[in-house]
């Protein structure tokens, strides 16, 4: 998949855990940006499950400023691609960092 230039950014003020940008008509952006643990679950579940309500394409998560994740975090990735299956879309992990890869 090609990405391209995000065209407009779907702003969620009370959430500063991640960016989410639209890409095109095929697929949302999800930058995730520093530290994600149980602390952060219930912000970064409610942020997927709204970006995938308002959004109709394929999803794409952005690992790149992710400083550190646990097991807890995985579980809401796993969980959104296991949606977004059920819906006959995909998540795609993009440019992970080396906490991200690990």
């Amino acid at each position: 998949m090609t990405l391209t230039e995000p065209s407009s950014v779907i702003a969620f003020p009370e959430d500063d855990l991640v960016d989410v940008a639209e890409c095109d008509a095929r697929c949302t952006v999800v930058w995730l940006q520093g530290e994600y643990d149980i602390s952060t679950v219930t912000a970064l579940s409610q942020t997927m499950a709204r970006t995938m309500a308002n959004e109709k394409g394929d999803l794409v998560v952005d690992l790149s400023g992710v400083q550190f994740m646990d097991a807890a975090t995985i579980g809401v990735i796993i969980r959104t691609r296991n949606e977004m299956r059920l819906q006959l879309r995909s998540l795609t992990l993009r440019s992970p960092s080396p906490f991200g890869q690990r």
